[in-house]
């Protein structure tokens, strides 16, 4: 996973997303998986991303107070683009530099 992209995580990103995978059954239903499958997922992870440490989440997603983390982890990452399933308005300011981008997203030809 190295290379032209880094992937950066934070501890609250991960812990959300064992949490989501061990206990939100849309996703249970959706996909069938052990715990210890995402045990070892974290793990694998762990070894591919950039850990990145958790600062203070600035509120900045106000439909959405649980994304401040994942944006909190992006400033720290100092990211050049933000992945997800939704787009996130950003704001201004020390975020202007953070582009969303959808997962699908073919970067090459994302704009700024």
């Amino acid at each position: 996973m190295r290379g032209r992209y880094e992937l950066c995580l934070s501890e609250a990103i991960l812990t959300e997303t064992a949490e989501v995978l061990l206990s939100k059954p849309s996703v249970r239903r959706y996909a069938t998986y052990a715990d210890e499958d995402v045990h070892a997922f974290i793990c694998w992870l762990l070894t591919q991303a950039e850990m990145v440490p958790d600062t203070p989440a600035p509120s900045v997603v106000p439909d959405n107070p649980k994304d401040d983390p994942i944006i909190a982890s992006a400033v720290s990452a100092k990211a050049d683009y933000l992945l997800g399933r939704e787009p996130i308005n950003l704001p201004r300011g020390r975020l202007a530099s953070v582009r969303y981008a959808p997962i699908a997203t073919n970067f090459r030809g994302a704009a700024k």
